[in-house]
């Protein structure tokens, strides 16, 4: 286990969620739009969007540290021939573990419509994928 490479690599991952999941909900905001108003949403409050965006984007970075921790340690054991393949197979995995589990537990338990679900995952499905690869390669290469 390397906890630097893997906090160097949790923060590369973090960033990389960050910028592609901000690209893709661009288009997918006006097929979201008709559910923005849905009670089950917090009203984005504090200076409204600037402060709320910063509080989310960084804990999206301090949540990526054991992610890349978590990585160090099972780097060796996760599948592949390269390390983009190793981070793309890493990166699944969480999303397997985090993403449809979280999923189910607000399909069983909160009123979402199916829509946001489905897009959710989907979403999550690519941003982690892509952020798995730079994890792989951030790792071996630092």
């Amino acid at each position: 286990m390397n906890a630097r490479k893997g906090i160097i690599a949790g923060i590369a991952a973090g960033v990389t969620y960050i910028i592609i999941s901000t690209i893709l909900m661009i288009p997918l905001d006006s097929f979201l739009k008709p559910y923005e108003n849905l009670a089950l949403y917090k009203p984005i409050v504090l200076n409204p969007t600037l402060t709320w965006m910063i509080t989310i984007y960084v804990g999206y970075i301090i949540l990526a540290i054991p992610l890349g921790l978590f990585y160090s340690i099972l780097h060796e054991a996760i599948h592949g021939r390269s390390a983009a393949i190793k981070g793309l197979n890493a990166g699944l995995g969480i999303w397997y573990i985090l993403c449809i589990m979280n999923a189910f537990w607000k399909y069983m338990t909160i009123a979402v419509p199916n829509i946001i679900l489905i897009t959710g995952i989907f979403l999550d499905l690519v941003v982690l994928a892509l952020a798995g690869v730079v994890l792989g390669i951030v790792y071996e290469k630092a």
